[in-house]
């Protein structure tokens, strides 16, 4: 539904569990807060937090593959 003044988001739950679609809501809200808050915040640092950010880009990053 177009509601004025709101950004509405929709997942389909065969895709995205209710949890996960209201953790990446969260995260847009997080994004967009920091765009509101002034051209100085940091809109990467908000989206996800320290311990999961490593974890995203040490572990499941770990795609090195070797050649031969």
């Amino acid at each position: 539904a177009n509601v004025p003044g709101r950004l509405v988001l929709r997942a389909i739950s065969t895709g995205l569990s209710r949890a996960n679609a209201e953790r990446l809501a969260g995260m847009y809200r997080a994004v967009l807060d920091s765009m509101a808050a002034g051209p100085d915040g940091d809109a990467q640092a908000t989206v996800v937090a320290e311990a999961e950010r490593t974890q995203i880009l040490q572990d499941w990053n770990d795609t090195e593959v070797e050649w031969e």
